[in-house]
C-alpha cells in the first residue's frame, strides 16, 4: 500500500495530509475529519489502511491548530476547519467522495456539505449537530474566559464568537446526499438524542446505527465494526460496482 504525505497551502498556512492508495484504481475516496482535540494519527491510520485495502483512496489530515498543520490550537475555530476541509476536498475530489466526520469534525462535515456541493456521501460518528451539545465548553469560556480541552489546547472567546455566528437550526435542510449516522447509546460527551433529532429532520436517504453500551469513544471491536458498516453502506449506495 502506497502512502503519500503532503502539505496543502492555505492563506499562508499549511495543512498536513496523508493519503493511502489502494492497489487497484480507486472505487471512491473517503476523507476523515478528526474530532476537536484529536489529529490524523492513531486510529485514523488504521481506518485509512482498512479502506485502502478495500478499494478506496483514504485521506486523513490535521485541521489547522493540530499536530503537523499550522497555527496554535487557540487560533483555530469552526470557520478555519471548514476552510481546511474545503481545501482538502478540492485536492482529492476526483471520484465518488465520502466525507467521514467524528464529533466536532462531524459538525465541520455537515456545514461543509451544506456549502460545497462536492460531497457525495456523508458519514457521521457521534456528531455535534447543535450548540446545546457544546454547552459545557460555552459555559466554561463565559465563566473563565477559556476552555482547556487537554493540556496545551485552549480556546477562548474568539472561538466561541465564531461558533455562535453559525445558525445551526437549519443545517439539515441542504443535506441531500446519502447520510449515515453512528452513535453510542452511552455517549456522555454528545448525547445520542441530538443525533436522533438531527436524523429525524433529514429528508435524504439515511441510515442510523446505534451502538449499545458505547460512549463517545468506541472500543476497538466496535471501531472495527463501524468502519466495516461504513464500507457496506458505501457499497450499497455507490454507483460504482465492486
Amino acid at each position: 500500500m502506497r502512502v503519500e504525505k503532503k502539505f496543502l497551502r492555505i492563506k499562508g498556512d499549511k495543512i498536513a495530509v496523508k493519503t493511502h492508495f489502494p492497489e487497484e484504481k480507486p472505487v471512491g475516496t473517503i476523507i476523515f475529519c478528526h474530532g476537536f482535540g484529536s489529529d490524523k494519527e492513531g486510529s485514523y491510520k488504521k481506518r485509512c489502511e482498512f479502506f485502502a485495502k478495500n478499494g478506496l483512496k483514504a485521506v486523513r489530515f490535521d485541521f489547522r491548530g493540530n499536530y503537523e498543520s499550522s497555527l496554535d490550537f487557540e487560533q483555530a475555530n469552526l470557520s478555519t476547519r471548514i476552510e481546511d476541509l474545503k481545501k482538502v476536498i478540492d485536492e482529492f475530489n476526483d471520484d465518488e467522495l465520502v466525507v467521514h466526520g467524528t464529533s466536532f469534525g462531524g459538525l465541520v462535515a455537515i456545514l461543509t456539505a451544506n456549502e460545497s456541493g462536492k460531497i457525495d456521501f456523508l458519514a457521521l460518528r457521534s456528531p455535534v449537530t447543535n450548540l446545546e451539545s457544546m454547552s459545557g465548553i460555552r459555559d466554561k469560556i463565559k465563566k473563565k474566559g477559556f476552555y482547556e480541552h487537554i493540556v496545551g489546547k485552549k480556546v477562548g472567546k474568539k472561538f466561541l464568537e465564531d461558533l455562535e455566528s453559525y445558525d445551526l437550526s437549519f443545517i439539515h435542510e441542504n443535506i441531500d446526499m446519502p447520510t449515515l449516522i453512528m452513535h453510542g447509546t452511552k455517549d456522555d460527551v454528545v448525547n445520542i438524542k441530538f443525533s436522533e433529532t438531527f436524523f429525524e429532520k433529514l429528508t435524504c436517504k439515511k441510515r442510523f446505527i446505534k451502538y449499545g453500551g458505547q460512549g463517545h469513544r468506541f472500543d476497538e471491536e466496535t471501531d472495527l465494526l463501524s468502519i466495516n458498516q461504513v464500507l457496506r453502506w458505501f457499497k450499497d449506495e455507490s454507483k460504482n460496482r465492486f
